[in-house]
C-alpha cells in the first residue's frame, strides 16, 4: 500500500494545463506557462502607426531643406536654409531612433501577448479553486496547505511553473533565513530545514472540481465518449455517499443517454475500472441503501449541457 501514490495526483504545472485545455478548447497550445509579459499589442500598434508617421513627416522636412539649399540665391537664404535642415535632420534622428525601438517581428510580439493573457486566466482559475479549498493544495505526501489563511502570512508563495510552494515565514520549523540560498541543507549547516516543497492537487478532487465549471463543458465535449464516460461516473462515486451504492444500469443508462457515441463495451470498460466496489457486489441491496438516478440526471443536463 502506498502513503503517498503520484498517479493519484497532478502537478500543478499539469493542473494549470488542464485547466487551460478547458478554459480556451481552440487556442491552448501548452507552452502559456513560459509566455512573456507584453503590452497590449493594439496600444502598441496604434503608437507605432504614430511614430511612423513622425518619422515620415521629419523626412519631408529634411527633403524640403535640402531643396531650399540647393536653390538659394543668395548667402542669406542659403544660411537659412541650413539651419533648417540642421533643425529638420535632428527632428528626424529623434524619431526615427524612437520608431526603431519597436519590435521588427510585431507578428511574435502578438503571439506572446496572446499566451501571457491565457496564462493569466488559466492561473486566475487555478488560484480560485485553492484558495476557496475546492482543490486542496497538498504537499509532503498528504498534507493540505491552508491556502487562504496563508495568503496573509509573509513569504509564502506558490510556484506553478516549478510546481513547488513556499511556506510562510512562521510554519517554518528551522531559523528565519534572509534568502532562499540561506535555507540550503548541507553538511556544514544541517539543521537548515527546506521549506520549498512539491506541491500536487489530487486528481479525482480537481477533476471533479473542473467539469462541473461552466467554462469546462466544451472542452467536455470535445473529449471522445470513453473519456466522458469516466468524468461521469467519477463525478457519480464522488457525489455518493460512502454507505450508498448506484445500480450498474442506471449509470448505464445515464451514460449511454448523456453520451454521444458511447458504446456499451466503453461504459463496461470504465465501470470495471472505476466503479467502487460496493457498486459491484453481486448481492441485491436494501432498497435504502440505492441512490437511485433521477429522471433529471438521465436527461444529461445536469451534467454536459
Amino acid at each position: 500500500m502506498f502513503e503517498f501514490n503520484l498517479r493519484d495526483h497532478y502537478f500543478l504545472l499539469q493542473a494549470l494545463d488542464e485547466i487551460g485545455r478547458a478554459l480556451y478548447p481552440d487556442t491552448w497550445v501548452g507552452s502559456e506557462p513560459w509566455a512573456t509579459p507584453r503590452d497590449d499589442p493594439k496600444l502598441i500598434a496604434e503608437e507605432k502607426r504614430k511614430s511612423a508617421e513622425k518619422v515620415r513627416v521629419a523626412d519631408e522636412e529634411v527633403e524640403a531643406a535640402r531643396r531650399d539649399i540647393r536653390y538659394a540665391t543668395s548667402a542669406d537664404e542659403k544660411e537659412a536654409a541650413d539651419q533648417r535642415f540642421l533643425s529638420a535632420n535632428a527632428e528626424f534622428m529623434r524619431a526615427d531612433t524612437y520608431y526603431r525601438h519597436f519590435p521588427e517581428n510585431f507578428d511574435r510580439w502578438i503571439v506572446s501577448y496572446e499566451h501571457h493573457q491565457r496564462l493569466e486566466g488559466a492561473q486566475q482559475k487555478l488560484c480560485e479553486a485553492l484558495t476557496s479549498g475546492d482543490v486542496p493544495l497538498v504537499y509532503q505526501g498528504n498534507k493540505e496547505a491552508p491556502v487562504t489563511s496563508w495568503n496573509e502570512q509573509s513569504g509564502f508563495r506558490i510556484f506553478v511553473n516549478l510546481s513547488t510552494m513556499r511556506e510562510p515565514h512562521w510554519e517554518r520549523k528551522g531559523p528565519l533565513v534572509g534568502s532562499d540560498s540561506d535555507s540550503t541543507i548541507t553538511p556544514d549547516n544541517p539543521r537548515r530545514i527546506p521549506f520549498r516543497h512539491a506541491a500536487f492537487v489530487r486528481k479525482d478532487e480537481f477533476e471533479l472540481w473542473l467539469y462541473r465549471q461552466d467554462w469546462a463543458r466544451k472542452h467536455l465535449r470535445q473529449l471522445g465518449p470513453d473519456e466522458q464516460c469516466r468524468i461521469l461516473l467519477k463525478i457519480l462515486a464522488w457525489n455518493t455517499p460512502s454507505d450508498k451504492k448506484r445500480l450498474r444500469q442506471e449509470c448505464k443508462e445515464l451514460c449511454l443517454s448523456t453520451i454521444e457515441g458511447l458504446t456499451g463495451n466503453q461504459f463496461r470498460d470504465a465501470w470495471r475500472a472505476l466503479a467502487p466496489d460496493r457498486w459491484k457486489e453481486k448481492s441485491r441491496p436494501a432498497e435504502d441503501a440505492v441512490l437511485h438516478i433521477s429522471s433529471e440526471m438521465l436527461s444529461g443536463e445536469e451534467w454536459f449541457s
